[in-house]
């Protein structure tokens, strides 16, 4: 207990000193403000000391953070800005690539379907290719903009804090286990196709067109989910920039 105790004291004194120094006060202002010593501060940003409750509440009014994050949590990074627009831009990546990969795989669905009204194979091929080069040139430009971004910004501080990270991880869950769901059901529905009577003005074909499809979305929502989640993991960024660099 009084090992937890003196822990809690020293990254109490540390977010202390933080949001003293964030606010460009010094001792003698912030002991004015709360009408303590100089020194009673002093002993707070050393871990030597602890104030009462009416002074940790009064704090908090004044920085402005929750009492868990005063005492227990890291001041720092709950205040971290992304300053270099890291999130949008991992956002945007993200999409953009996935984006360029649902083209690419569309050019499956099309061709089944383009063979099941009837079309020749030719047209029907020119038209798988159509969505499969136009994917290829989208991953191709935002792979080259993503390749500049890092080299701009090869080291990234973190500042997601951890209930935002809590959040993905569970954002990611979901998303995983329904996209996985979505994938599952394609196959049942393939399967139950053949005891579907074959399809007005088009042959069997088409159900394997709405199979690619919906597979389709599938692996794309799969991609994009772990895209979103993994931009949270800037530690890994930082060792992968890094790696490019020498």
């Amino acid at each position: 207990m009084e090992r937890m105790d003196k822990k809690m004291n020293e990254t109490f004194g540390t977010n202390l000193q933080f949001y003293r120094r964030k606010m460009n006060m010094t001792q003698e202002q912030l002991a004015e403000r709360l009408d303590v010593s100089r020194q009673s501060i002093s002993k707070w940003e050393a871990g030597s000391a602890f104030p009462e409750m009416d002074k940790l509440l009064k704090m908090c009014e004044m920085f402005s953070c929750p009492l868990d994050t005063l005492l227990r949590g890291s001041a720092e990074a709950e205040t971290a800005d992304d300053e270099r627009g890291y999130d949008r831009h991992m956002r945007g990546f993200a999409y953009w690539m996935s984006g360029g990969t649902a083209l690419m795989f569309l050019g499956a669905p099309v061709l089944l379907f383009l063979l099941s009204i009837g079309q020749s194979v030719a047209l029907s091929v020119v038209g798988m290719l159509v969505f499969v080069i136009a994917g290829i040139m989208v991953m191709i430009c935002i792979g080259t903009g993503n390749d500049e971004y890092i080299r701009k910004n090869p080291v990234i501080q973190p500042f997601y804090t951890a209930d935002q990270i809590d959040a993905a991880d569970r954002r990611f869950r979901i998303a995983i286990t329904s996209f996985t769901g979505l994938m599952f059901g394609s196959g049942l529905f393939i399967v139950g196709s053949y005891a579907m009577p074959e399809p007005a003005n088009a042959s069997r074909l088409l159900y394997w067109a709405i199979f690619a499809l919906i597979l389709t979305v599938a692996l794309v929502g799969m991609q994009l989910t772990g895209m979103l989640h993994d931009r949270y993991n800037i530690e890994q960024y930082n060792r992968n920039s890094l790696a490019k660099r020498k």
